[in-house]
């Protein structure tokens, strides 16, 4: 059964948001940056993992302003990440969670370690799930993409965006699937059009780095690929990066991820 949408009001704006299982403990779900709540259950695997993980707690999702079924937004009028990273104690309050358990994967890693380090007193754990610290790379960041590798991304995004780009990317194992194939193109499309999403990767990719206070250091788990899963990077590219020994235990803990694990 899909959960009823809801919407959350903040500064002008609709936020949507659903909610599933019973808590306590609340679980609030930041997956991708894009996100569709209606069409996510089109998706078999995008399904099974919210039913999963409403089995044991009170999952709370809600697609960010500009994508699926929050207002949208104009390429050219992008809030910064702390402004999207405002509307989650907005949903938060709306379904009265006080703290929650915050999951991220991919590019939600961005906005939920920028959450944490802002709101610590209302993040009872933090899961990062193929998550990094900037795109690009520094020389204290080698992990990232070279820098002239950005315009070819973002002309992927244009070119392919709405025809199952992400499934291409993130899980290639799954992409000799035609009908999941299909299904996840359907998701794409109405979770966010081309131009909105290179836009905001753009905003997102160049130069940000996630950066933890000193005083934040909640329970936290990373997760990131197999080796040879993703094409052209290394498993240790997309593990949650905080800096010294904390680095390293993240580095450490990384373990397969969807759809490896999650069948």
């Amino acid at each position: 059964m899909i959960p009823e949408t809801h919407y959350a009001r903040h500064d002008g704006l609709h936020l949507a948001y659903q909610v599933l299982g019973d808590g306590p403990p609340d679980i609030l779900l930041l997956d991708q940056w894009f996100g569709h709540l209606e069409a996510q259950w089109d998706v078999a695997p995008l399904a099974e993992l919210r039913e999963r993980l409403a089995s044991f707690g009170r999952l709370i999702m809600y697609d960010k302003r500009g994508s699926g079924l929050s207002d949208p937004l104009a390429p050219n009028q992008l809030p910064t990440v702390e402004e999207w990273m405002d509307d989650i104690p907005i949903v938060l309050d709306a379904v009265g969670a006080e703290k929650a358990v915050v999951v991220a994967n991919i590019g939600g890693g961005i906005m939920a370690t920028t959450y944490a380090a802002a709101h610590p007193e209302r993040v009872a754990s933090l899961v990062l799930v193929d998550c990094f610290a900037r795109f690009t790379a520094a020389d204290d960041y080698p992990f990232g993409a070279p820098i002239e590798d950005v315009p070819r991304t973002l002309e992927s995004i244009d070119e392919f965006m709405g025809r199952g780009l992400m499934l291409n990317l993130f899980a290639p194992s799954e992409a000799t699937d035609d009908r999941l194939v299909r299904a996840w193109a359907r998701y794409e499309r109405q979770a966010a059009s081309p131009g909105m999403t290179a836009a905001t990767v753009h905003c997102l990719v160049l130069g940000r780095r996630i950066a933890l206070g000193a005083s934040y250091d909640p329970p936290t788990g990373a997760v990131s690929p197999a080796p040879g899963k993703v094409p052209g990077h290394d498993a240790a590219e997309c593990a949650f990066w905080k800096g010294g020994a904390a680095s390293q235990r993240a580095l450490e803990r990384r373990r397969p991820s969807w759809p490896e694990r999650v069948r």
